[in-house]
C-alpha cells in the first residue's frame, strides 16, 4: 500500500498515523491530518504546525520525534530546547537548525560539542556551516583524545521510533484565560465544563466566540439561536464551506432543516460522496445549486443535474470543469444566455461548441469564448474583427505574434478575460506570468500555472494554492512530480488533461488513456508526446488532423508506420472518399498511397497539380494514367525532366497542341520520345514543323513523311543537309510541285521526282532535257553536211543519256508527261524507251498523232 493510501485508510493505527502526519510529502500529510482515526489532540497541534503559529517546547518535543516534517519544524524553531535542538543535529538536522530564527547558529553549536566527537564530526562535514566554524570544528577534533574519536562512518544514524512519545499534557502547558483564547484569533481553542458555562451566562464571551474563525460549528449553530442572523450565522457558513469537519458534523448539518446551511455545506471539498449526492438531491433549488460547485462532483451527477428545472443549476453545471463535453454542448443552447455564457467560460468546452457560441447575439458570451484555451484560431481570427472592442481586444491577444508593447499594456487590465488571454500567450514575459499566478482569480491562476514557461517556484507555490482546482494543474502541470502522483490526479478537468499531455513525467499508462479523451486539443498534445505508448497512438491513426504530428513522434518507424499506409491505402481506394480526406492523403509518405490518390477520379484538379510536384516519378507518373488528364496537369508535366513522365505523357491520346509545342523546347526530350509524337494520332502541322527544325535526322524524316506536314516545312526540309531527309521529302505523297521541282536540281533526288506522282509536266521537261540534244533538233535536215552533224549530236546526246535510261523511262511513264518530255526523253536510242515511247503514244492517241 502507498503512503498516500496508507494516509488515508481508516484502519491505519493511530500511531502510524502520526508520522504519516509528519511525513516529507505534503500530500501524505495533508491526507492523514484529514483522516478520522487521526487523534483530535494530536491533529490540532499538527494544524497549528501547518499554519506556522506558536508551539510550546514540549509540543516541539514531541514533533522533534515524529516524522520529516515535525523534526523540520521543530529544528527551526525559537521555542525548542537545547537540549533538543542538539538531538536533532545529531540525526542530521544541522542545516535546517542554522537556517532557522532563533540565535543558536553554528558558533553556538560549535561551543557545545568541543568535548562531543560525533557532532564536531557532523558540523565539520555540513557544507551549510560556515567554512571558519569548520574549519575550527576539524581542529579541535584533531586534539581530542583517541579514544574519544569517532570516526564518522561508525556513527549510527538515528532512527525515527515507531511509537512517538506522548503528547504534552495541559497542565504542562501554560494556561490562558478564556478571554485572552478567543481574542486570539490565530489558535484553536477547547471549552472545559466550566468555561462552556462561564460562555453561556456572558454575553461578551458569546460574541467574541462568535467572532472566532475557529470554534466549532455546533457552538456557532447554538450561538446563532441566542442572536439569530448575526456574526454567528455569518462566521458558521463560512466555515461550512471550507472547514475540515467531522463525521457527526457532517450529517448533521446535511440533514439540517435550515437550507442556507445546507446550501453552505454543499461545496465544502471534504464533504464525502454519499451526502454530497443526497444535496445534489435536495428539494430546495440553491441547495442543488450550491452542490453543482462542488470540486468532486462526479461527471455523472451533473449530466443529471444539467436537466435541472433551475437555471442557477444549470449555471452552476455549465461552470463546473468536470461537466462532460457534450452536456455543455447541450447547454450551450440553453434559453438562459447565462448558462451559455458559464459554458464559455467553461474550460472543458470542446472547439465545436465554442464555435457555436462565437456567433451569440451576447458580447460577453463571445468574449469569454475568446478568452478559453480552447478556442480555435480560425474563430479567434473572426473575433478579432468582432463589433465589439472588449471581444476584438481579447481574441488579439490570443492570436500568436502579439507585440511585447501590447502584452505590457494588457497586462494593467483588471479584467479577468484580459488575464486570461495573456495566461495563454506563448510569448508572455516572465514577470506577468508571476503576477498572473498570484492573481485573485483562480481561473487566471489555474491557466497560469498550465503555462509551460512558469517558473517553477511559482508553480510549487501555486500547488499549495486555497482553490482545488489551481492545485490539481499546477501539479499535473510540475515536471518533478512522480509518476504514481500524476497517476493518482483525476481527470476530468481539460486543463488537467492539458497539463498532463504536455508534462515530460506523465507516465505511459496515462498518455495512452488521454489518447481516447474527446478533446481533441488533449489528443493533439498526447499523439506529440514522446512517452507515448504505440497502442495509444495506433487508435489515433483514423484521426486525419493527427497524422502530420504521428509521422514525427519517435515510435513512427516500424509497426506504426506500416499501419498507418494500410489505413491511408484503404481510404484512397473508397469510391466515395471526401474531399477532407484526400487532402489529408496528400500529406502521406507512402507512395503508394500517393500513386492511387493521383489516379483516383474524385481527386480535383487543385491536389492533382500539387502532386505534380511530388518526388516520386511514379506519383506524377500516375497523373498520366487518369482516365481524363487535364490541359492543366499536362502543361506543368511537360516541363518534367524524368524520361518516364515524358513518355507517359506523349502516350496521352487527348494530348494538347500546345503541350506538345511545349515538349519539343525541352532540352530533355530525346529523340525517341520524339519519334513517338511524330506518331501520336493528334499531331499537328505545327508541330510537325517543330520536329522538322530537330537536330534528330530520323525525327525529321518522320516529319518529313507525314501526311499532315505543311508544305513550308517540305520546303525547308527539302534543303536540308541529310540526304536521307530530303529523299523523305522526295517521298511524300503530298509534296508540292514547287518542293519536287527543288529536289528535281538534285542528282540524287531526279529519278524520285521523276516517279512521284504529283511532279508537273514543267518539272518532268526539265528532268529530261539536254542542252546538246535541244540544238541537234533545231539544226535542219539539210544540206547532207548539217544532216552528218545533227547525227553525230544525236549520237553523243544518246549515249550521254545512257546513264540516265532509268529516269527518262520514268518520265514518259508518268501521267503528267508533255509531248516535249517524252521527245527529250526518247533521246536515247534504246529498245526499251522506244517500248516506252510506244506505250506512251497508244494510251495518247491525239498526241501521238501530233508527234
Amino acid at each position: 500500500m502507498s503512503l498516500l493510501r496508507e494516509a488515508g485508510h481508516l484502519e491505519t493505527p493511530p500511531a502510524r498515523l502520526l508520522l504519516l502526519a509528519t511525513d516529507a510529502n505534503r500530500r501524505v500529510r495533508s491526507t492523514a491530518l484529514a483522516n478520522l482515526a487521526l487523534p483530535l489532540d494530536s491533529r490540532a497541534i499538527l494544524l497549528r504546525a501547518h499554519q506556522g503559529e506558536a508551539l510550546a517546547s514540549p509540543e516541539l518535543e514531541w514533533l522533534s520525534t515524529l516524522g520529516a516534517y515535525g523534526k523540520e519544524v521543530a529544528a527551526r524553531n525559537i521555542a525548542t530546547s537545547d537540549r533538543v535542538l542538539l538531538n536533532l543535529a545529531r540525526q542530521g538536522h544541522l542545516k535546517s537548525i542554522t537556517q532557522g530564527k532563533h540565535p543558536r547558529d553554528a558558533a553556538w553549536f560549535l561551543e557545545q560539542a568541543r568535548t562531543d566527537p560525533t557532532l564536531l564530526g557532523i558540523i565539520s562535514r555540513d557544507l551549510s556551516v560556515g567554512w571558519p566554524v569548520r574549519r575550527q570544528a576539524i581542529n579541535l577534533l584533531k586534539f581530542l583524545p583517541p579514544e574519544s574519536s569517532v570516526p564518522a562512518e561508525t556513527v549510527a544514524p538515528v532512527q525515527t521510533p515507531v511509537e512517538p512519545v506522548p503528547i504534552p499534557t495541559p497542565e504542562s502547558l501554560p494556561v490562558a484565560t478564556l478571554r485572552e483564547r478567543l481574542l486570539d484569533r490565530k489558535h484553536a481553542y477547547t471549552l472545559t465544563e466550566q468555561e462552556a458555562e462561564e460562555l453561556s451566562s456572558t454575553p461578551a464571551l458569546r460574541r467574541l466566540a462568535a467572532r472566532h474563525p475557529h470554534t466549532h460549528v455546533r457552538l456557532l449553530e447554538w450561538l446563532d439561536t441566542q442572536q439569530p442572523y448575526g456574526p454567528a450565522r455569518e462566521n458558521l457558513l463560512t466555515q461550512l464551506g471550507h472547514r475540515q469537519l467531522d463525521d457527526e458534523a457532517r450529517r448533521h448539518f446535511a440533514l439540517h432543516r435550515d437550507w442556507e446551511l445546507r446550501a453552505a455545506l454543499a461545496p465544502n471539498p471534504c464533504l464525502p460522496l454519499p451526502l454530497l449526492e443526497l444535496l445534489a438531491r435536495d428539494a430546495d433549488t440553491l441547495v442543488r445549486a450550491a452542490s453543482a460547485e462542488h470540486p468532486e462532483l462526479p461527471p455523472t451527477t451533473l449530466e443529471r443535474l444539467a436537466a435541472d428545472d433551475s437555471s442557477l443549476v444549470r449555471e452552476a453545471v455549465a461552470a463546473h470543469p468536470a461537466t462532460p463535453p457534450q452536456v455543455l454542448a447541450h447547454l450551450a443552447g440553453d434559453e438562459e444566455w447565462e448558462v451559455g455564457l458559464n459554458v464559455a467560460r467553461n474550460p472543458s468546452s470542446d472547439e465545436a461548441t465554442l464555435a457555436l457560441l462565437a456567433a451569440s447575439a451576447h458580447f460577453q458570451v463571445r468574449e469569454a469564448v475568446a478568452s478559453n484555451m480552447l478556442t480555435d484560431t480560425g474563430i479567434l481570427k473572426e473575433l478579432a474583427f468582432d463589433t465589439n472592442e472588449r471581444v476584438a481586444e481579447v481574441a488579439r491577444l490570443r492570436l500568436p505574434g502579439a507585440t511585447r508593447e501590447s502584452l505590457e499594456v494588457a497586462a494593467h487590465s483588471k479584467r479577468r478575460n484580459v488575464k486570461l488571454a495573456l495566461a495563454t500567450q506563448q510569448g508572455a514575459p516572465r514577470e506577468l506570468l508571476l503576477a498572473l499566478s498570484a492573481d485573485r482569480s483562480s481561473a487566471v491562476r489555474a491557466l497560469a500555472g498550465l503555462h509551460p514557461q512558469l517558473d517553477h517556484e511559482a508553480r510549487q507555490r501555486l500547488r499549495d494554492d486555497p482553490d482545488p482546482q489551481v492545485r490539481r494543474v499546477a501539479h499535473a502541470a510540475d515536471s518533478t512530480a512522480t509518476a504514481a502522483e500524476l497517476s493518482a490526479l483525476p481527470r476530468f478537468d481539460a486543463r488537467v488533461k492539458v497539463a498532463l499531455s504536455r508534462n515530460g513525467s506523465t507516465p505511459g499508462a496515462v498518455l495512452d488513456t488521454l489518447s481516447d479523451d474527446p478533446q481533441d486539443a488533449v489528443r493533439l498534445l498526447v499523439v506529440a508526446h514522446p512517452a507515448t505508448p504505440i497502442p495509444g497512438l495506433e487508435r489515433r491513426l483514423p484521426e486525419l488532423e493527427l497524422r502530420p504530428l504521428l509521422r514525427q513522434h519517435p515510435h513512427y518507424r516500424g509497426r506504426l508506420q506500416a499501419r498507418l499506409h494500410e489505413q491511408e491505402l484503404q481510404e484512397a481506394t473508397q469510391p466515395d472518399v471526401s474531399d477532407e480526406t484526400l487532402l489529408a492523403l496528400m500529406e502521406s509518405d507512402s507512395v503508394d498511397v500517393r500513386g492511387v490518390l493521383a489516379r483516383h477520379e474524385r481527386t480535383p484538379l487543385a491536389l492533382q497539380l500539387l502532386l505534380t510536384a511530388d518526388p516520386a516519378i511514379s506519383v506524377r507518373v500516375a497523373l498520366l494514367e487518369r482516365a481524363v488528364v487535364s490541359e492543366e496537369v499536362q502543361r506543368v508535366l511537360v516541363k518534367d525532366a524524368a524520361q518516364e513522365v515524358q513518355a507517359a505523357l506523349i502516350g496521352l491520346p487527348e494530348l494538347d497542341e500546345g503541350v506538345m509545342l511545349e515538349l519539343l523546347r525541352q532540352p530533355t526530350v530525346g529523340a525517341g520520345l520524339l519519334m513517338e509524337l511524330a506518331a501520336h494520332p493528334n499531331i499537328t502541322p505545327p508541330v510537325l514543323a517543330g520536329l522538322a527544325r530537330q537536330f534528330s535526322a530520323p525525327v525529321r524524316i518522320l516529319a518529313a513523311l507525314h501526311h499532315l506536314t505543311p508544305a513550308a516545312t517540305l520546303q525547308l526540309l527539302a534543303a536540308d543537309p541529310q540526304e536521307s531527309v530530303r529523299q523523305a521529302v522526295a517521298a511524300h505523297p503530298g509534296c508540292p510541285p514547287a518542293v519536287l521541282h527543288l529536289l528535281a536540281q538534285r542528282p540524287e533526288h531526279r529519278l524520285a521526282v521523276a516517279v512521284h506522282p504529283s511532279t508537273p509536266p514543267r518539272t518532268l521537261e526539265y528532268l529530261v532535257y539536254d542542252a546538246g540534244y535541244a540544238r541537234a533538233v533545231r539544226l535542219p535536215q539539210r544540206p547532207k553536211v548539217v544532216n552528218m552533224i545533227r547525227a553525230f549530236l544525236l549520237h553523243r546526246a544518246s549515249q550521254r543519256a545512257f546513264p540516265q535510261m532509268a529516269l527518262l523511262l520514268a518520265v514518259i511513264h508518268h501521267p503528267n508527261a508533255t509531248t516535249r518530255a517524252v521527245r527529250y526523253a526518247s533521246r536515247l536510242n534504246h529498245t526499251e524507251i522506244e517500248a516506252a515511247v510506244l506505250s506512251w503514244r497508244a494510251a495518247r492517241p491525239q498526241a501521238g498523232a501530233r508527234e
